[in-house]
């Protein structure tokens, strides 16, 4: 796309990053990270590495997305980082049910998750997935599949030894 082009869709940086925060609602539904499980399919480790494996496979596959929404939008100004945050507060909004039903799952004798916390494990993998894409290509971002699950476990299922990856 040429930038005469490219400028006519957006007049400006801020309106494209402020037109793929919009976009993130519908990708979240799309991978159903807010859909609550059935009492027939648990929350449980393989629903939850599934759906850590397909936000970062998603995310590799749309790398330059990626790259804008973790490192190039704390630069852009005021409204573009109020609109990150929000894109934020709706992914931990899409994320709660099924760490809660993960909890529920394996730690039933705990208190349910709070949103708070499910916020600080959203908020710690961000900062991971941040540090990864500032040496890596984004391609490479599956290969966090291991860290996010642990930092999962540490907060929602802290008497839970390991959330080892599901057999293949």
């Amino acid at each position: 796309m040429s930038r005469k082009t490219f400028y006519a869709l957006y007049p400006s940086k801020e309106e494209v990053f402020l037109d793929a925060y919009q976009t993130l609602g519908a990708l979240l539904r799309k991978l159903g990270l807010g859909a609550v499980p059935d009492e027939h399919h648990s929350g449980g480790i393989d629903r939850l590495h599934g759906s850590i494996r397909a936000l970062l496979e998603t995310m590799a596959a749309n790398g330059s997305a990626t790259r804008m929404f973790y490192l190039e939008a704390l630069g852009a100004g005021t409204r573009v980082r109020s609109r990150r945050n929000e894109a934020i507060d709706q992914f931990v909004d899409a994320a709660v049910p099924g760490l809660q039903a993960l909890r529920a799952d394996l730690e039933p004798g705990l208190p349910r998750l709070s949103r708070q916390l499910c916020h600080l494990i959203v908020a710690a993998s961000i900062e991971l997935i941040t540090e990864f894409l500032a040496d890596h290509d984004p391609a490479e971002l599956p290969r966090l599949v291991p860290d996010l699950i642990e930092t999962v476990r540490a907060i929602a299922t802290p008497n839970h030894s390991a959330l080892d990856s599901p057999p293949t």
